[in-house]
C-alpha cells in the first residue's frame, strides 16, 4: 500500500496481522457499526490497515480513524510538523499554538476542531498567530 510520507509503516495485507491486530479489526468494525465513522472522515475507499502500532481505517484521502479507548476517532497528521500526530484532544492538551512554527498547523487544528464540533481550550481559541521574521 502506497501512502504519503506522514503515514509511517503501514500495511493493509491482513496476512501480516497478528492475533492482537485481528482482534482490533473486530473492535474497529464493531465501533464503526455502532457509532458510525468519525466526523470529517470521508467515506471513499475505506480500508483496514495497520499503522505503526495500531490497527486503523484509512480512506482514499489518507485520513486515518482509530479507536481512542472504545470510541472511533480521526487520528490527525499535521501538514507541516511531521512530529505531531494524534487525536485532537491529545494534541491540544500536549501543545499550545505557540509550539508550532507554521500557522497552517494551527489553522489545521482549529479548522478540524470546528468541523468536528470539538471545543478547543481558550488558549487555542484566542491565540493570534504572529511569528517574528527577524
Amino acid at each position: 500500500m502506497e501512502t504519503n510520507n506522514k503515514i509511517k509503516t503501514i500495511t493493509d495485507d491482513l496476512a501480516e496481522f497478528d492475533y492482537d491486530d485481528k482482534c482490533m479489526v473486530v473492535r474497529l468494525l464493531e465501533a464503526w457499526n455502532s457509532e458510525r465513522l468519525p466526523t470529517v472522515f470521508f467515506q471513499s475507499g475505506i480500508k483496514i490497515a495497520r499503522y505503526t502500532y495500531s490497527v486503523c481505517l484509512i480512506n482514499d484521502e489518507n485520513q486515518v480513524a482509530m479507536l481512542n479507548g472504545e470510541k472511533l476517532e480521526r487520528y490527525l497528521f499535521l501538514p507541516h510538523d511531521e512530529d505531531v500526530e494524534g487525536f485532537i484532544e491529545d494534541i491540544v492538551t500536549k501543545y499550545t499554538p505557540e509550539d508550532f512554527d507554521e500557522f497552517e498547523d494551527v489553522y489545521y487544528i482549529r479548522d478540524y476542531a470546528n468541523q468536528a464540533r470539538y471545543r478547543l481550550p481558550d488558549n487555542w481559541f484566542f491565540y493570534d498567530y504572529h511569528k517574528d521574521d527577524d
